[in-house]
C-alpha cells in the first residue's frame, strides 16, 4: 500500500510540477521524458488491478473509447497526413502522432488509477499544492517577462526565459488548466474548509488575466459565470438568465457594430498590452472589416477546418482530399475536419463517459452544475485552441475533475 501511494504521488509530481517536468525535458531530452511516462504506465499496470464493476462502468467505457480514438487518430494521421514530420527513433512520424505518443501513457496511467484508488482527497491536496507552486512560478516569470506565456505558446524560448522555465514556470497548458478548474478550487475549498484551495482559486484568476490569453480569460469568465448560476436555487430563474444571455449574444453577433465598439471600449480599459492589442484588432475587424491584425490569423484556420467539415463530415477531408491540411488552431474542428465523425464521436464519447463517472456520486444539483460547466469550458477551449500538444489540459478532464469530485462526494457523506 505504501509503495502504491508512493507511485501515485510520484506520478502526480512528475506531470504537475513544472520544475520537474521541464527540467527533465531540458536536461535529458523529450525522448527520456516520454520514456518515463511509459515506465509509470508499466508501474501502474503492475501495481494494482483495475476492477470493472457498476461504480466503474463509465470509467471503463471512457478508457475503451480513448483507445479507439487514439487508434483512429494515429492510424489516419500516419496514413493520410504526411506533412510536418518529426524524427522519432529514426522513424518519420507526424507531429500529431508524436503528441499522442507523448501524452497517452500519462492519460492511461491516471485513468487506471481512478479505477484502483478510492480515496483521492490527499492526492488532490498534493496536486493543488503543486499547481499553486506552478502558478506562482509563472507569475514571477510574467512580471519579469510579460510575454513569457505567449512566447512559450509560440514555441519561443529565449535565453532570458530559460531560467524561469527551468524553475517551473509554465505556458498555456497551465493557463487553460486552471481556467477549467478554478470554480472547483472554490467548491473544494469550501467543502473541505481548505484555505489552500481557496487561495489557489483567487491566485488563478489573477494569473489567467496576467497571461494575456484572450481565450483563456474568456473561458475563465464563462466558467465562473455559469458555475455561479448554480448558486441560484430556482431552475426556472437559471434557465431564464441563460435564455437572456443567449438572446443578447445572438443580438450582438447580428449587430456587429455594437459588438465592435464594445471590444474597442474594453481594449482602452485593459492594463495588459497584449489584451489591449487583441481586443482592438477584433474591434476593428467587426467595425471596418480590417483583417490585418495578427490576432485574426486563426480565423482563416477555423474557416479552413469548417470547409473541411462541410466537404466530408462523416469520414473527414483527409480521405477525400490528400492535400487537405487542418488549420492547427482547434482540436475539435481539426478532428472533425480531418477524420470526420469517425474520429470526433469517440473523442466526445470519452468526455461523456468520464463526465458521467465524475457526477455519479454527487447528490447536489449545484455541484453537478459546476462540474458540468467545467467540462463545457474544456469543450469551448478545444473548439478554439489545440489541447493535445501537452498532456495537462486533457488530463484535467479525464483525471483531476473526477478525482476532485470523488473527494467532494466523500465530504458530502
Amino acid at each position: 500500500m505504501v509503495r502504491h501511494r508512493l507511485l501515485v504521488y510520484s506520478l502526480i509530481a512528475f506531470i504537475w510540477t513544472g520544475l520537474v517536468y521541464y527540467r527533465i525535458s531540458y536536461h535529458l531530452g523529450g525522448t527520456i521524458l516520454i520514456g518515463i511516462g511509459y515506465v509509470f504506465l508499466g508501474a501502474v499496470l503492475i501495481a494494482g488491478r483495475f476492477r470493472v464493476d457498476a461504480e466503474r462502468r463509465q470509467l471503463f467505457a471512457a478508457i475503451k473509447f480513448l483507445v479507439l480514438f487514439l487508434i483512429v487518430y494515429i492510424f489516419l494521421s500516419e496514413l493520410f497526413f504526411r506533412s510536418g514530420l518529426k524524427d522519432f527513433f529514426s522513424i518519420d512520424i507526424t507531429l500529431d502522432t508524436f503528441h499522442m505518443i507523448q501524452s497517452a501513457p500519462i492519460w492511461f496511467s491516471f485513468l487506471l488509477l481512478l479505477g484502483m484508488e478510492k480515496k483521492w482527497s490527499g492526492y488532490c491536496k498534493f496536486t493543488i499544492l503543486l499547481l499553486l507552486f506552478d502558478v506562482i512560478a509563472t507569475i514571477v516569470a510574467l512580471y519579469a517577462i510579460p510575454t513569457f506565456a505567449k512566447n512559450l505558446a509560440a514555441g519561443i524560448v529565449t535565453d532570458e526565459m530559460l531560467p524561469y522555465k527551468i524553475r517551473g514556470a509554465m505556458g498555456y497548458e497551465l493557463t487553460y488548466s486552471v481556467a477549467i478548474l478554478t470554480p472547483l478550487f472554490f467548491v473544494f475549498g469550501v467543502k473541505k474548509k481548505n484555505i489552500l484551495f481557496l487561495a489557489l482559486g483567487v491566485v488563478s484568476i489573477f494569473y489567467v488575466y496576467l497571461c494575456s490569453f484572450l481565450l483563456g480569460l474568456l473561458a475563465l469568465v464563462f466558467n465562473l459565470a455559469f458555475s455561479g448560476l448554480y448558486l441560484i436555487k430556482s431552475k426556472k430563474v437559471r434557465c431564464a438568465i441563460v435564455a437572456i444571455i443567449a438572446f443578447v449574444a445572438i443580438f450582438l453577433l447580428w449587430e456587429r457594430s455594437i459588438l465592435g465598439n464594445l471590444f474597442m471600449d474594453l481594449s482602452e480599459k485593459m492594463d495588459s498590452v497584449e489584451l489591449e492589442r487583441r481586443l482592438s484588432q477584433i474591434g476593428r475587424f467587426l467595425l471596418y472589416n480590417d483583417d490585418s491584425g495578427d490576432s485574426l490569423a486563426r480565423f482563416s484556420a477555423y474557416e479552413n477546418d469548417l470547409s473541411g467539415i462541410i466537404k466530408s463530415p462523416v469520414f473527414g477531408s483527409m480521405i477525400v482530399d490528400p492535400d487537405f491540411v487542418t488549420g492547427g488552431h482547434s482540436t475539435i474542428l481539426g478532428i472533425w475536419s480531418a477524420f470526420g465523425l469517425v474520429g470526433l464521436v469517440p473523442f466526445l464519447a470519452v468526455l461523456w463517459h468520464i463526465y458521467q463517472y465524475s457526477i455519479r456520486e454527487i447528490a447536489s444539483v449545484r455541484l453537478r452544475g459546476v462540474i458540468r460547466t467545467s467540462y463545457l469550458t474544456f469543450i469551448l477551449i478545444a473548439i478554439f485552441n489545440p489541447v493535445f500538444a501537452n498532456p495537462h489540459i486533457f488530463l484535467c478532464v479525464v483525471w483531476l475533475i473526477p478525482a476532485i469530485s470523488k473527494s467532494i462526494s466523500s465530504a458530502e457523506t
